[in-house]
């Protein structure tokens, strides 16, 4: 697994072929400590131009009711020949991502749960360039400034009389 925005950032991961692209989701998600409720997608690319030829997403946008596409699907459907490229959407805003490569098959060990995450390098992304997130008390976090979007950059109502 790569991430284009940083040369240095490397994981290898080994999977399952019966594993779905939901289980090795919910993997990247916790072994990178991203936030469970950001969107993600699978994007299975064409290996001349890079085109996006199917989309497996972690929510169902259409019908939320019902099941999520990459639950259904196996590494072994999407992955079956060397040199498959999938892209793993994580900053859907940003349109950041992963490239996983498939490189080989190999024998399953049998005293290890996978997805197994070996020979990291470089630092995490952060899962988002932007942090919507809301406070305890139901509002934005102020930002690194100590300003939110509600407070005039500083102002209250008192400065502006």
């Amino acid at each position: 697994m790569l991430y284009p925005q940083d040369e240095e950032f490397e994981m290898d991961i080994a999977v399952k072929g019966n594993q779905t692209l939901w289980d090795l989701h919910v993997a990247i998600r916790d072994k990178l400590n991203f936030k469970p409720d950001e969107p993600a997608s699978f994007l299975m690319v064409s290996d001349k131009d890079w085109s996006i030829r199917k989309e497996y997403p972690s929510v169902n946008f259409e019908d939320p009711t019902q099941d999520v596409p990459m639950k259904n699907i196996t590494i072994a459907d999407v992955v079956g020949r060397a040199k498959q490229k999938l892209l793993y959407l994580f900053d859907m805003f940003s349109e950041r991502y992963f490239v996983l490569d498939f490189v080989s098959t190999a024998d399953e060990e049998k005293d290890l749960e996978y997805p197994v995450f070996f020979n990291e390098k470089g630092k995490i992304p952060d899962q988002t360039f932007y942090d919507f997130d809301l406070g305890d008390n139901g509002e934005e976090d102020e930002d690194e400034f100590g300003f939110n979007d509600d407070d005039m950059y500083g102002l209250d109502e008192n400065d502006l009389y």
